[in-house]
């Protein structure tokens, strides 16, 4: 779209209606690169996603075989960024019955390290007042498997958080759909089951 603020007003009506909401990683509130608008509603996430852009090919192949081709596949990722936002309603829920305490935020976390060269997003973080530091942070893992969680992929999911600097760890969990082959101690393990009673 052209620069005049079109845009903006879209985002601001879009918003207004709750059709969209702002997103954005919990300690980078005020990064406009990092920000991002989801579509609230995921009838209108679904069709946008995958009707949309190919309704010429759903009018020519047909329901069953416009599924097969356009997606069977991607609905799995679909589904995945879907979990990981119930997985941060589960915390919110927690902390509003007074369940969880000492939380001050939910979200996601984008970390950019130079010494390990590489960046991204925790897909669920609980921020909370820290001791030596303004805030800690308990790190969830949200994984939206068809099969149990290795210890293997647990350890070494772990390995990365503890190795990025700037990052004042709290708790490291995961949040495995399917359960894990084994529980470990050292971390905070939700299964998809208890995530849903």
């Amino acid at each position: 779209m052209k620069n005049n603020g079109l845009l903006s007003k879209q985002l601001a009506a879009l918003t207004g209606m709750e059709i969209i909401s702002k997103t954005y990683p919990i300690n980078k509130p005020d990064d406009n690169k990092k920000t991002s608008y989801e579509i609230n509603d995921n009838l209108l996430r679904f069709y946008y996603a995958f009707i949309y852009k190919n309704k010429s090919a759903l009018q020519v192949l047909g329901a069953e075989t416009f599924y097969n081709e356009y997606i069977e596949e991607p609905l799995k990722q679909f589904i995945s960024f879907r979990f990981e936002e119930i997985c941060r309603s589960y915390f919110s829920l927690n902390a509003i019955s007074g369940k969880l305490k000492g939380i001050t935020n939910i979200g996601t976390f984008y970390y950019d390290d130079s010494t390990t060269k590489s960046s991204g997003e925790f897909d669920v973080v609980l921020q909370k007042k820290g001791i030596e530091t303004d805030f800690a942070y308990d790190v969830y893992e949200a994984k939206y498997y068809a099969s149990p969680l290795s210890q293997g992929e647990m350890y070494k999911e772990a390995e990365k958080k503890r190795n990025l600097k700037g990052l004042t760890l709290g708790k490291i969990g995961f949040i495995a759909m399917s359960g894990y082959e084994k529980e470990d101690d050292l971390f905070h393990c939700i299964t998809g089951e208890e995530l849903y009673n």
